[in-house]
């Protein structure tokens, strides 16, 4: 998917040819079931043709023997289904920049266009090297993942690549859509998670005598957390303070209820409760498995107190 995709972002750019776009295809393949076989007869270019508006399939593979790569492409007229060209290229892995780009100018040749093709912009184009192969299979990886909609592993595989090879260009377009989807994710996964909030509420006289009631509590704080949703988290923490759900032999809930409380006060900025619930906490459970985490909590808020009590005296000294 790294090389094809690579291959349509750099044929954009010559004059005279439009590109359809790789998530329109991809919804198109789908609805005809050919994102899996990948076979193409007469019958599927037909229907892509139509579908997309498209004159030309291009269809290819790649190879990798040691050292070797080579990247065959099949240029198929989408009417009669026939392939008008196959083009080919191959080389050292470490060269596949300048093979993907003799490539671009092989395909550009084979189709066949009442419109001039012109290669000026493609060539203005051709500043950004990919470092190796790795960069690729990195990009590949991430679309794959972006296709399926996990959207936040996506932009985990994306910011490792650019971390790897900062001038990978091709990544640019994906890290914008990214973003809104990103976005789209985050508000629906919200609205799911607020819903989920107001059923466990609404529930929740059955819940709290539930063997596993602690654990269907923690799971719903872990979400409110994922989400950021702090301000709702506190409130589902008071209405379940009141009466708390059974504790398990491996799940202990109060220690676990006051610890979401005391990140909550952390993240929500609440200096005096981190400090006033945090020393209690650290007082009654010291041998809980969170209290590194509240002592982390406790101490970092100290430290910022006295940068702010710091940073106010030095500002008073100023002023007498």
């Amino acid at each position: 998917k790294g090389i094809a995709d690579m291959l349509t972002t750099d044929l954009t750019y010559i004059k005279g040819l439009k590109i359809v776009e790789r998530e329109k295809l991809n919804e198109l393949l789908k609805e005809i079931n050919l994102s899996k076989t990948g076979f193409v007869d007469k019958k599927t270019a037909l229907k892509i043709g139509k579908g997309l508006n498209a004159n030309w399939i291009l269809k290819g593979s790649f190879t990798i023997v040691k050292e070797k790569i080579r990247i065959d492409v099949n240029v198929i007229d989408t009417e009669s289904s026939v392939v008008v060209d196959s083009v080919f290229v191959e080389g050292n892995v470490n060269n596949f920049f300048k093979l993907q780009k003799e490539l671009v100018k092989k395909i550009t040749k084979a189709i066949k266009t009442d419109e001039e093709l012109i290669m000026d912009e493609y060539e203005k184009n051709l500043k950004t090297e990919v470092k190796n192969f790795d960069s690729i299979i990195s990009f590949s990886k991430a679309i794959e993942l972006y296709d399926n909609k996990k959207y936040k592993e996506a932009e985990a595989e994306f910011k490792k690549l650019l971390e790897f090879d900062n001038n990978f260009s091709y990544s640019a377009k994906y890290i914008d859509k990214l973003k809104e989807r990103l976005k789209e994710y985050d508000k629906k996964n919200i609205e799911v998670t607020n819903e989920k909030v107001k059923e466990f509420i609404k529930n929740y006289d059955t819940i709290k005598k539930d063997d596993n009631g602690g654990v269907k509590f923690s799971m719903l704080s872990a979400q409110l957390m994922t989400t950021y949703e702090y301000t709702e988290l506190r409130k589902l923490i008071e209405f379940v303070k009141k009466d708390l759900p059974k504790s398990t032999e491996f799940f202990k809930v109060d220690e676990y209820v006051q610890y979401s409380l005391i990140l909550t006060h952390y993240m929500l900025k609440e200096d005096e409760l981190v400090l006033k619930e945090g020393e209690n906490f650290l007082k009654n459970f010291p041998g809980s498995m969170y209290f590194t985490g509240v002592q982390n909590y406790v101490d970092s808020t100290i430290e910022k107190i006295k940068k702010i009590e710091a940073g106010i005296k030095e500002y008073e000294d100023k002023l007498k």
